[in-house]
């Protein structure tokens, strides 16, 4: 099982989004960067919520972090923590969306 939804759900598309979102670097340090599923925080008070109902939705919103903000995201002290330290999720996606010239909300089927 990968993180959002199974093997099976990422696609060619899916892949070519992750490599683009990859190659901006690090949305905060500008550093090589992995992408990192969304989830929780900003994301929830979208009414976005974390497992089934975001499986496949989850694949498009993705953030470049470099992967010590990757860590931090998915542990430590919170989602909720790590968007006060580093800005909302929502935010950065849409800072993203700039980045690539395309919207990750439209690609992921959801109004922002």
């Amino acid at each position: 099982m990968t993180k959002g939804g199974r093997k099976r759900d990422i696609t060619a598309a899916v892949r070519r989004h992750w490599q683009a979102v990859a190659d901006t670097g690090c949305i905060i340090t500008q550093c090589p960067a992995q992408i990192a599923h969304c989830h929780g925080g900003s994301i929830s008070d979208m009414g976005l919520k974390s497992g089934m109902g975001l499986r496949g939705v989850s694949h498009y919103l993705v953030l470049p972090l470099a992967p010590h903000l990757a860590l931090e995201l998915d542990g430590g002290n919170g989602v909720r923590a790590w968007e006060e330290i580093h800005g909302n999720q929502t935010d950065l996606l849409d800072r993203l969306s700039i980045r690539l010239g395309y919207s990750v909300w439209e690609l992921a089927g959801v109004e922002r």
